[in-house]
């Protein structure tokens, strides 16, 4: 039996326990109506190796919205790390995280 397509919400719960348990901090903005429109999911923080990443979750079949792909675009242009992780990047979101 195939397993289950996880949600965007479960893949982001995980993302942030693999997170927290290797010592970074998490920036979330749960439900802003007054933000921009497309600022990434997460920040992730360690400062004690001077890393932040700036992630965008999506399910397996989820796709990028035009002014999420703007933020994205803007924040590498500023040399900043940015990423979108989907659940089939597991062991490289591990890796990375670790």
């Amino acid at each position: 039996m195939p397993d289950k397509p996880i949600s965007e919400k479960e893949w982001q719960k995980r993302v942030k326990a693999w997170a927290k348990a290797r010592g970074w901090m998490i920036q979330r903005t749960d439900y802003s109506p007054y933000s921009t429109p497309g600022w990434p999911d997460l920040v992730l923080c360690r400062p004690e190796s001077k890393e932040i990443l700036f992630v965008e979750l999506k399910s397996n079949k989820g796709a990028l919205r035009p002014e999420q792909e703007v933020w994205l675009r803007a924040l590498e242009a500023c040399d900043l790390e940015v990423y979108v992780w989907h659940p089939y990047d597991e062991k490289q979101v591990l890796a990375m995280l670790t």
